[in-house]
């Protein structure tokens, strides 16, 4: 079980580092979007340095190969400006019309497209140049932009020395083939549009029509739509164009869900909140709630902390029990959410371990076996389960052992001990899903309800038997 979470600068605890002018700029740091903004500005610095001052590998090449002596197209059916229109200033276009007149959004909604789009942009073309330049590879019209001079050897391999074509751009231009850039610049611009409409619209919910998928997709038609002008005007071949495209598809991905969901989470259409606020409003709230990609759950979760009894962790038991329906947010088990599981194959795969347990008259034996098949359980694997539940000092302590009878409800114990008996009849049913432990009571001060390897423990108490379900 996770410690309680304790908030920077609270009773004396300053974990954002040193007070003073130190602490105030790691407060800005982990509090803005300060990282960004710096990471953008030196991706956009090293492409232009890239771009203007960096020649690429000259590969040599023989100037009879007819893979590299297609005619060299002067006009561009998508010259680079109007590349610049399509992947830029389209999808801007839409975000900023979208956000402010259709979802009426807030500053921070708007704030995170126009950011996304930003770095999927600038990183896509940055790792674009990177790759052409060091490659090096031939452009299909690569021998009329090179204008080789006279007599030179058709069956001989030669280098850049026998071009004769004195525009610089024009002829270094010629060994940046590999991958396009038109085509990972606008599936980077147009992709990443496409993500935010899906998410906008929510087409990967359930029961979506078909008209808002195609919607979604216009964009990516429009960027495959300039990929194949590439080819058309001889600057690229299919395969330069095809990785080009998957590098700016990947590159739209990533700068999306670094502020969007996963496109089939309930809240797709909202980003995800402002650095460092998401801890501030979860403390001022008594939370601190689990973001494994905030639909996932499963061993990468952070825990579920409150303070003191009161903030709704048998509702959040409950919730995971579906006796209440949810109203926002998903719980999934599996990625799949609990509200599409048949009931009651999914609550036979949970053991909830209530705040006040059920004991039925009987042995602590017959208890821990509930449901169990007590010849198929020796008694060492008996005393396994009820020392992991932390119950052997106090079954020792009793003259008959596993066998005395504990009277309606558990008359003759205590509440943590019969809580114990619980979890040990938890770990003899072997439970598939997850135990389920409801908070202790506010005399315990931490408390909480983490994730354990596939399944959840919800309680006060912040320490207890690791969960392996």
């Amino acid at each position: 079980m996770a410690p309680r979470y304790d908030p920077p600068g609270r009773n004396g605890n300053n974990k954002d580092g040193a007070g003073g002018v130190i602490g105030a700029i790691s407060r800005f740091w982990t509090h803005s979007y300060a990282p960004d903004y710096l990471g953008f500005a030196g991706l956009l610095t090293a492409y232009l340095l890239i771009n203007f001052l960096v020649e690429p590998f000259h590969r040599l090449f023989f100037i009879n190969d007819l893979r590299i002596s297609f005619p060299h197209a002067e006009v561009e059916r998508v010259p680079v400006w109007l590349n610049f229109v399509y992947a830029l200033f389209v999808p801007l276009g839409v975000l900023l019309f979208w956000n402010a007149v259709v979802a009426r959004a807030s500053f921070h909604k708007q704030h995170s497209a126009v950011l996304g789009l930003a770095i999927s942009l600038v990183l896509a073309s940055f790792l674009t140049d990177v790759v052409k330049n060091t490659v090096g590879r031939p452009r299909p019209d690569l021998v009329a932009r090179c204008k080789p001079a006279a007599g030179t050897a058709p069956n001989v391999l030669v280098s850049i020395d026998v071009c004769t074509e004195t525009a610089h751009h024009t002829l270094h231009d010629g060994w940046r083939s590999f991958p396009s850039g038109h085509s990972s610049f606008s599936f980077a611009g147009l992709g990443y549009l496409a993500f935010f409409l899906a998410g906008q619209l929510r087409v990967f919910r359930d029961r979506r029509d078909l008209g808002r998928a195609l919607l979604c997709l216009a964009p990516l038609l429009g960027a495959a739509l300039i990929a194949i002008s590439r080819c058309q005007d001889y600057r690229h071949d299919v395969y330069d164009v095809c990785v080009g495209s998957a590098l700016g598809f990947l590159v739209a991905w990533f700068a999306y869900r670094r502020y969007w969901p996963r496109l089939s989470s309930r809240d797709c259409d909202e980003p995800y909140p402002t650095p460092g606020s998401d801890l501030d409003e979860r403390d001022r709230e008594g939370w601190r709630r689990v973001r494994d990609e905030e639909e996932g759950g499963g061993a990468a979760a952070g825990p579920i902390l409150g303070r003191s009894a009161g903030f709704g962790k048998p509702s959040i038991i409950s919730l995971l029990e579906q006796l209440y329906d949810i109203r926002r947010g998903q719980i999934l088990a599996s990625g799949i959410e609990i509200t599409d599981i048949d009931l009651y194959e999914y609550r036979k795969q949970l053991s909830p371990v209530a705040q006040e347990p059920t004991l039925f008259q009987g042995t602590l034996r017959q208890n821990i076996l509930l449901g169990v098949d007590p010849k198929s359980v020796a008694d060492e694997q008996l005393r396994a389960v009820s020392r992991d539940a932390s119950n052997p000092d106090f079954i020792a302590s009793l003259p008959d052992g596993y066998d005395p009878q504990i009277g309606s409800q558990g008359i003759s114990l205590s509440g943590s001990e019969g809580r114990g008996h619980r979890q040990s009849r938890f770990r003899e049913r072997e439970t598939r899903a997850g135990r389920l432990r409801e908070g202790c009571g506010p005399a315990h001060n931490g408390c909480g309800c983490a994730p354990a390897r596939h399944g959840t423990e919800c309680g006060h108490r912040p320490s207890g038997p690791p969960v392996r379900v």
